[in-house]
């Protein structure tokens, strides 16, 4: 994320836009084993070493952190590597490193690690476990390891011949499993006993008490009503939930009959047993001899477990719960579609959950296609991959890899909170040659996450520099809570439909504020729906800036918004990423977010609703700084466009901005005029009588029809007494807008990105004295504050260093007085030069977030494409511009806005019946003359713009301009 600058969001929703009812995002390779692919290149090893195999991957109870064991190409005594990553990109790639790696010393001892097992653990906090056999002494050579992420050390959790905890005479014996480790670190895994009798030789730990042994422990509710000890345990099948207070593993009890001795338990009971049907299930025949085929805990203690009946049926279950069995029809999928195992004996091959019960399975189906018969099904509802889906390995976000699935490796995968699946899977090309294994990930649905209490979203509305010295609450910031109220007593008399889309920074947290229906119950009363760019705690993407031909878009946003097809608006954003390949969504650096009421997420776009066109529809536009980058009034404009092709009369749609003068860019007329732009602090947004109060109409009867656009910027605030403590403390995130603010007894402020420099800097106006300075917890200063600049370093005499992610400074006053201070920074440029500081110099920016481009191939022109992939590609690399822009023309393009897209077929129809026709529509919508040629109409280049042309215009729909 920037200090210096938010980029405004550029997501398009617009219009309660339309979706395209199509599979999710595409699929995203991570590693493979392509050789010619850098994917294939092993992180944290020498270039060259590429991976052999992917294992079974896992991920932090979160979902955070990943990892996975994998094999390499290196000699086979160091070819065992396990990596631990972060499954949120970081610039766009997913990021790992090489943690253990055979060969190596254990890190502890003298002894290098071994062969690594399978099973691996991962808590939130980084700390993993897992099993090895080093190259000590035969006698001691089995080990447990566990690192300690908050020590950064490695210790042996067991040992072959050590003492085995809670077992009279026993020591660890010659195997020793890795399970799970819990949130607080303690492990659990399975070990063989040596020094007891051969029936009691196993057992299985947590946190170094047995939970049960073989030949000793009875698990409880045995569906024969017997009372048979465990015989053996299952090998690596052993997991416990992240608070360790649940566990699941199957095995077999001892004795006769051997028809009815597997069972899975839970906690102690049996749930499932061979030889009796599947309590609850409604199947009537019983599990198969072996018929336990699989099972795994989740870190909320979900189960699932997959496995044959005698009759040769399978089945899936989720908590004790059937979800389907050999012959259920799949769900979504195609038409007669049902589970098969005619080609996998045990139909269903995989079952993982999330902490909010979200849930997969996969499963081979009766699709007479053997290159499309397995499928990966989402809670139940609807199908999220196949086989044969194209899998993105080269990160361009495009299907042109010439790489597919094509077999699903058995239980190799999870499921996050804000629902991305990773998984493995061996992948083909499309001759059907195999190219090996994939770690992938895809979306499969926006998951909306909540903002926590004691935090909060902000609109920033920056102020012109002549208004610097006033409060920055009094002038340019309204947050999220302040605005649900001013739109609570606006809307008390009801409305039909209102939609409101937040562009800016951390606009997620904004979106749930309206949907508290106890505090502002007249928000929810109609059917609405809201959506934003980004999560609350995450910065939103836009492009480069510039609006004239020539300049562009380095982050391009979704160029296809609000057509008048039957697709609901909760579906908007999966849409918009079909048709925005390189934009930030796709690759990972936002999160759109949506929720809605009533028949909400039904919107077709604004004016086509669940029922009749309003009486009344009004919008209202907000850009904070418009000429602070001249595409955030290039959007404003595009947004006014769309209302008015709508039905929107200019009087219907208010403007605003927040700082920039009269000067503002990139408008174009509009019926002889331009947009009218109105200055606008906060209160000329929230006050009674202003902008929101002011969309009321006189004479409405609750049938009115909103539209409310917000765009850049946003902030983030952290409050240490919440709202009802009083004003809630408002810093600017940097020095290049100052505001005074009074600072209470304890102070904490969240600064959310990266920042270079190790130094806490405070300017305090008034009321200095002394006090405390934290950074993240640790106190960095203790004394006196001077009056002016104060500056404390973090990092004993380091100049620079990096940080990451949210950092808090806590200032405590001591002194009595309340001291009021105008800036408050963290490592950035916004320190003034006569301090000690180096600046966030655009070098460094550079270095950061690469810049993003057009690329001409020949006759082909791609969008968002890096420079190194430009030249790469033998292309002509232009930055910050996008593909259509400048004066050619495009077949096609005959609202002339550089693309070809569904806003473009009521012009296309207009040309149809001659160029004064095209003419006058462009007249009548955008007030302007056509800034193409009649001629992009002619799409199939015979010369005439006639019926002819209408396939080939189909043809070109999404389609971007060379």
């Amino acid at each position: 994320m920037f200090l210096l600058r938010h980029f405004a969001a550029t997501a398009a929703l617009a219009i309660a836009a339309a979706s395209w009812a199509a599979p999710p995002s595409p699929v995203r390779a991570i590693y493979t084993e392509i050789a010619a692919s850098p994917t294939s290149q092993v992180p944290g090893r020498p270039v060259g070493t590429l991976f052999e195999s992917l294992d079974r991957p896992y991920r932090s109870p979160d979902g955070s952190l990943f990892i996975i064991r994998v094999t390499t190409t290196d000699p086979a005594a160091t070819d065992d590597i396990i990596l631990v990553g972060r499954t949120r990109p970081e610039n766009g790639a997913i990021v790992s490193n090489a943690v253990v790696v055979e060969g190596q010393p254990l890190g502890f001892g003298v002894e290098n690690n071994g062969p690594i097992d399978r099973n691996l653990g991962i808590n939130n906090n980084g700390s993993f476990v897992y099993a090895t056999n080093s190259d000590g002494p035969v006698a001691s050579d089995e080990y447990v390891i566990k690192f300690d992420a908050a020590t950064a050390t490695f210790s042996a959790v067991a040992q072959e011949g050590q003492a085995a905890p809670g077992i009279a005479n026993a020591t660890f014996g010659t195997t020793l499993e890795a399970g799970s480790i819990t949130g607080n670190g303690n492990v659990a895994h399975g070990a063989a006993l040596a020094g007891v009798p051969a029936a009691q030789n196993f057992a299985i730990y947590l946190a170094a008490v047995p939970l049960a042994q073989k030949g000793v422990t009875v698990p409880a509710g045995q569906l024969d009503g017997g009372a048979r000890a465990w015989e053996f345990f299952d090998s690596q099948d052993f997991y416990t939930n992240d608070a360790g207070t649940h566990w699941i593993a199957d095995g077999d009890l001892v004795g006769a009959p051997n028809t009815t001795d597997d069972v899975l338990v839970v906690d102690g009971t049996v749930k499932i047993q061979e030889g009796f049907v599947v309590p609850g299930s409604g199947m009537a025949s019983p599990v198969a001899t072996n018929g336990l085929v699989d099972h795994a805990m989740m870190s909320n203690g979900d189960w699932f477990a997959r496995g044959n009946n005698a009759d040769g049926g399978d089945w899936v279950v989720r908590n004790g719960a059937l979800l389907r069995k050999t012959g259920d029809p799949v769900p979504g999928g195609l038409p007669g579609e049902t589970f098969s195992n005619a080609l996998f004996a045990d139909t269903f091959f995989l079952a993982v959950g999330n902490n909010n019960g979200d849930y997969c399975y996969g499963g081979t189906t009766s699709n007479p296609d053997v290159n499309r018969d397995a499928v990966i099904v989402f809670n139940n509802n609807r199908v999220i991959l196949r086989q044969g889906d194209p899998v993105d390995v080269n990160g361009d976000g495009l299907n042109n890899d010439d790489a597919f699935i094509d077999i699903f490796n058995n239980q190799d995968a999870f499921l996050t909170d804000d629902l991305w699946y990773f998984f493995t899977a061996d992948i083909k090309n499309g001759a059907g040659a195999a190219l090996g294994q994939a770690f992938c990930r895809v979306r499969v649905a926006l998951a909306f996450v909540k903002q926590p209490a004691a935090e909060h979203s902000a609109l920033v509305c920056w102020p012109d520099a002549g208004a610097r010295a006033r409060s920055l609450q009094a002038e340019g910031i309204v947050f999220d809570f302040e605005l649900a109220r001013a739109l609570d007593v606006a809307l008390a008399g009801g409305f039909d439909e209102a939609h409101y889309q937040f562009n800016q920074c951390f606009g997620g947290g904004m979106i749930d504020e309206l949907f508290d229906a106890a505090t502002y119950p007249a928000i929810t009363a109609g059917d609405m729906s809201a959506a934003s760019a980004s999560r609350h705690d995450e910065p939103s993407w836009s492009h480069g800036g510039g609006c004239a031909g020539g300049s562009g878009y380095g982050w391009p946003y979704s160029r296809v918004v609000g057509p008048p097809l039957p697709f609901p608006s909760r579906l908007a954003f999966l849409f918009g990423e079909r048709f925005d390949a390189f934009g930030p969504y796709r690759r990972g650096f936002e999160d759109p977010q949506y929720q809605s009421t009533g028949l909400g997420g039904d919107f077709r776009r604004i004016g086509l609703g669940p029922g009749a066109m309003p009486p009344f529809h009004r919008a209202l536009l907000f850009v904070g700084e418009p000429t602070g980058r001249a595409d955030y009034a290039a959007d404003v404009r595009r947004i006014h466009q769309k209302l008015r092709a709508r039905g929107y009369a200019a009087a219907d749609i208010q403007v605003l901005y927040g700082a920039g003068g009269a000067n503002l860019l990139c408008q174009v007329p509009i019926g002889g005029g331009v947009i009218p732009f109105t200055r606008a602090t906060r209160n000329d947004l929230i006050a009674p009588g202003a902008a929101i109060d002011d969309l009321v109409p006189a004479g409405s009867v609750g049938t009115d029809e909103y539209y409310l656009w917000f765009h850049d910027h946003g902030s983030r605030w952290r409050f240490a007494a919440g709202r009802g403590g009083g004003p809630p403390m408002a810093i600017p995130l940097n020095g290049s807008h100052p505001r005074s603010v009074p600072v209470p007894p304890s102070f904490r402020r969240l600064f959310d990105g990266i920042h270079k420099r190790g130094r806490v800097y405070c300017k305090v106006d008034s009321g200095s004295g002394a006090g405390t300075v934290e950074l993240n917890g640790a106190v960095i200063f203790s004394g006196p504050f001077f009056a002016d600049d104060n500056v404390f370093p973090f990092t004993d005499g380091v100049d620079a260093v990096v940080l990451e992610g949210d950092n808090v400074i806590t200032i405590t006053n001591t002194s009595g007085p309340t001291m009021i201070i105008s800036e408050l920074a963290l490592g950035s440029d916004s320190i003034p030069s006569n301090v000690d500081s180096e600046p966030f110099d655009q070098p460094y920016i550079d270095s950061q977030y690469p810049v993003f481009g057009r690329c001409t191939v020949g006759p082909n022109c791609l969008d968002g494409v890096l420079q190194s992939e430009c030249s790469a590609a033998g292309g002509v690399f232009e930055a910050g511009v996008l593909c259509g822009e400048g004066p050619a023309g495009c077949a096609g393009d005959s609202d002339c806005d550089g693309d070809v897209d569904f806003n473009d077929i009521d012009f296309f129809v207009a040309a149809l019946s001659g160029e004064s026709s095209w003419v006058n529509i462009h007249l009548v919508i955008f007030g302007v003359a056509p800034s193409c040629p009649y001629s992009d109409n002619d799409v199939d280049g015979n010369g005439f713009v006639d019926f002819g042309d209408i396939d080939a215009f189909i043809a070109r729909i999404g389609s971007v301009c060379p």
